[in-house]
């Protein structure tokens, strides 16, 4: 099937030594099912952007080389603000926005819409 990595291969989207590590904008991510994708995606050599409140659940540790932005989504407006200034200065700094956008903070299902 195109596009996706054989046994054994790895995927094409995942970064490889000879390319810059692609970076995904992370929207909560600090418990449940979001901490254990999160580290996967670091493992895999991807660069983390988090937006979330800022809390951290279960002990649960920072990663070290991610970006931690604190924004809460029932603030709608500055929640808005904060991922449309992370994304300006991402555009502007590399010349193209996030690879990914992954939400792990949805409370309702209006929110993913």
């Amino acid at each position: 099937m195109r596009g996706m990595a054989q046994r054994g291969e790895r995927d094409s989207l995942v970064p490889s030594g000879s390319r810059p590590a692609e970076r995904v904008l992370i929207l909560g991510g600090t418990a449940f099912i979001g901490r254990t994708v999160t580290r996967k995606l670091h493992e895999d050599g991807y660069l983390l952007v988090f937006i979330n409140r800022g809390r951290s659940y279960w002990n649960g540790e920072n990663i070290a080389d991610a970006e931690y932005h604190r924004a809460d989504r029932r603030a709608p407006e500055a929640f808005a603000e904060c991922i449309a200034s992370l994304t300006d200065r991402e555009e502007a700094r590399r010349g193209k926005s996030w690879l990914a956008v992954v939400d792990f903070s949805a409370y309702k299902p209006r929110d993913i819409l």
